[in-house]
């Protein structure tokens, strides 16, 4: 049976002024944001600094990935470890998946340290990011206008 919305494209503003596209595909109807959001633009950036910080204090710890992802409770721990320190967890959309607040305390626990030594710096963010502060402050205006 053909899907009726195949080819079907809409745009329209949401309700904090962002555009957003209906697209219709084969498997049926997807929303799209268009254009960058504080989300977007640091949600990589922090994955790959989380990574490189939890990879350096397993490494003073003298740690292995398995072991660490172990401890943490993890199935297929040695490559669930590898990708959250490459940030290699991909969404559909290609963006590397950010971690849960819960896989963060359980690989601190694992490590013997706290959740906030893990998380990198806002300053280390925004440099890796390159963003602009009047970017950000602009995209988070447009959020706070509605």
């Amino acid at each position: 049976m053909a899907n009726t919305h195949d080819g079907l494209r809409v745009e329209f503003k949401n309700r904090y002024g962002e555009t957003r596209v209906i697209n219709g595909t084969r498997k049926g109807l997807r929303v799209e944001r268009v254009g960058d959001t504080v989300l977007s633009i640091l949600s990589p950036v922090i994955a790959l600094l989380l990574g490189k910080k939890i990879r350096k204090i397993r490494k003073e710890k003298g740690l292995t990935l398995k072991q660490v992802g172990d401890r943490a409770g993890f199935n297929y721990s040695k490559n669930r470890m590898f990708e959250i320190e490459n940030a290699t967890a991909y969404r559909k959309d290609s963006n590397p998946q950010p971690i849960k607040m819960s896989t963060l305390y359980a690989i601190a626990y694992a490590l013997k340290t706290t959740p906030t030594r893990l998380l990198p710096s806002m300053e280390d963010v925004m440099k890796e990011s390159r963003i602009q502060e009047a970017t950000l402050t602009r995209l988070i205006s447009i959020r706070s206008k509605n």
